[in-house]
């Protein structure tokens, strides 16, 4: 069985237009063995933003978790025989990166879920309780602020639990020194330069003997 549905709105004006046609199309979903369905986009924003809905109304058609968008005429003798000739066939599946399974099509729908929520509560705090435009979004801008904040320490207070952040911090420096101390031919380096430096100071004390004279015959 198949099912075949289109998006629609209660302001649309073609939706309205289309209505009776689409209720045609309705009565004979028995007889095509097809579920007939219409999705209200202001109440389902989610779906809207998985199926990335730009025009109203928009015709959908799912066989075998295989979606395909239609194009065609919205009048009910079109509809009955798109479905009758199995004319879906013909029409490409929808690509993998509009596809509604898909996780990153999941996302965009809880981000439409997520704006319609806020605007919801947007319209709760002006309409009920009287606050202006601009102090809602004061109110919406202090609270982003504070989540972030809030997110920020819960982050850090993580990070210091892990179990790779208790490693004991150890200073390149002084371990440069250890190694230079335990380091055998850096010893012998020093000795030797300690030696230079006293047959050095050795020969600067001890009195330089002159040269003999030429004797001439």
């Amino acid at each position: 069985m198949s099912i075949h549905f289109h998006s629609y709105a209660p302001w649309c004006p073609a939706c309205k237009n289309n209505e009776e046609e689409w209720n045609k199309f309705a009565e004979w979903s028995k007889d095509l063995d097809v579920k007939v369905a219409q999705i209200d986009v202001n109440e389902h924003a989610g779906l809207s933003g998985r199926f990335l809905i730009t025009r109203l109304p928009s015709f959908y058609h799912v066989k075998d978790g295989i979606f395909r968008y239609y194009r065609g005429e919205s009048q009910s003798e079109d509809l009955i025989d798109f479905i009758d000739e199995k004319k879906y066939n013909d029409i490409e599946p929808m690509p993998w990166y509009q596809d509604p399974k898909s996780v990153h099509m999941s996302v965009i729908s809880s981000f439409f879920e997520f704006s319609m929520f806020i605007r919801s509560i947007h319209e709760e705090i002006t309409t009920r309780y009287g606050i202006p435009e601009w102090g809602s979004f004061v109110i919406f801008a202090v609270a982003t602020i504070l989540i972030g904040i809030i997110a920020g320490i819960v982050l850090v207070i993580m990070c210091d639990h892990l179990p790779f952040s208790n490693r004991p911090y150890v200073d390149k420096s002084e371990v440069k020194s250890t190694t230079l101390e335990t380091d055998p031919k850096h010893d012998q380096e020093e000795e030797s330069d300690v030696i230079l430096d006293d047959t050095q100071d050795n020969s600067e004390d001890r009195p330089r003997r002159r040269r003999p004279k030429a004797t001439t015959d």
